[in-house]
């Protein structure tokens, strides 16, 4: 494993996302389905207005009038469709009620022995936005491309119109965005960057660093200050702690970039070191491409964040890749001691025993970089 582990909190996070997951009825997890899947597994997708719900009994009964058939064929522009209950949810029902009569949407449909049921969009304790995507007028004469893209269009569109888009919303989006093809899923979220509404811009940006862009990462870095007002800042920092390690020296010098903002937002730092650890370990793996010390510039800037993990977590990097980096600044894997190995350099690796201070690690190797650096081909410090 390169590196180490270092354990965090996460409060502000995972505080934000108890909050909006757990509120009202909803007494067990779930997953957001993206609509390529739902594509796959419905036998009928079409444009239809809810004419009328029936849920006096468990599994409601919906009547859907059609508009429009974007995938399969149906007998009559009238259909009914069985809607069972939420998995997981306390009490009965199924979420629809009458209000949402008259409402027109992509309703996702799978044949049964009897007639069609209805698939959400949600795989457990679904909410009512979750049973179909809500479609206006404009939207269905602008719909173009693929089904896939047009899907995806529609979901964008649904979503920009909602009011206040809880955590859940964003889920339902970006798990149909990071499935979708990157060229359909770029093209679908072109609408929230550039939206002039902070929550959706940040949604929009934070969906492109989930996919593997560079540039919004480094966007990220130049808007930090205006985006570190939203509630949701917290989805940057989860996409940037997951973003794919299979990316090169751009992707490098974007988290560069964002840690030598030196932020004083609580994990952005931490989590920026966590992507470049795992841009690293997959260098490792990937002798033939990025060497794993073209991370070493980000991780000893690293050492001067405000954030005593994030300088853990350098300091821990570092006396991982002195123990075993060979002497072109790789790291073979085989677990022979490399040449930059000394008794200090394992001193100054973090450990659990040990009772040395972040800001103790941090000034050993902030000397260790500048001894060393012309020796990995750097031309500054």
């Amino acid at each position: 494993m390169l590196g180490v582990a270092i354990l965090s909190k996460k409060t502000f996070r995972c505080l934000a996302i108890i909050l909006t997951t757990c509120a009202g009825l909803y007494g067990a997890a779930g997953v957001p389905i993206a609509v390529g899947s739902l594509r796959q597994q419905s036998d009928v997708i079409a444009i239809a207005t809810l004419q009328s719900v029936n849920d006096q009994i468990q599994t409601a009964v919906v009547q859907l009038g059609i508009i429009k058939v974007l995938q399969g064929q149906v007998a009559s522009l009238t259909l009914t469709a069985n809607l069972a209950p939420p998995r997981g949810i306390r009490g009965s029902g199924t979420m629809l009620t009458p209000s949402a009569v008259g409402t027109t949407g992509i309703w996702f449909l799978r044949v049964n022995s009897s007639g069609y049921d209805v698939l959400p969009l949600f795989d457990g304790p679904y909410a009512p936005n979750d049973i179909f995507i809500e479609v206006s007028q404009s939207a269905q004469s602008a719909a173009a491309g693929t089904l896939d893209q047009q899907l995806l269009a529609y979901q964008i569109e649904a979503y920009r119109r909602l009011p206040e888009p809880k955590y859940r919303d964003d889920e339902r989006i970006m798990a149909s965005l990071v499935s979708a093809d990157p060229q359909d899923s770029f093209a679908a979220v072109a609408p929230l960057l550039s939206s002039p509404i902070l929550d959706q811009h940040l949604v929009g940006l934070a969906a492109e660093i989930r996919l593997g862009s560079p540039d919004a990462l480094s966007e990220l870095a130049t808007e930090l200050e205006n985006l570190r007002g939203s509630p949701k800042f917290f989805m940057l920092i989860e996409v940037t702690e997951s973003y794919p390690p299979q990316q090169t020296a751009s992707a490098v010098a974007a988290l560069e970039k964002l840690i030598s903002v030196h932020s004083d937002i609580p994990e952005l730092d931490l989590a920026a070191g966590a992507a470049m650890q795992r841009i690293a370990k997959f260098a490792a793996a990937k002798p033939t491409g990025l060497a794993v010390k073209a991370v070493l510039p980000g991780m000893v800037s690293l050492l001067d964040s405000k954030d005593p993990n994030a300088q853990l977590r350098a300091a821990g990097f570092l006396g991982y890749f002195t123990l075993f980096a060979g002497a072109d600044g790789n790291i073979a894997g085989t677990g022979v001691m490399g040449p930059f190995a000394t008794a200090n350099t394992r001193q100054f690796t973090p450990s659990q025993e040990a009772t040395t201070t972040p800001a103790q690690y941090a000034q050993f190797w902030k000397v260790w970089w500048a001894q060393n650096y012309m020796k990995f081909g750097f031309t500054t410090p």
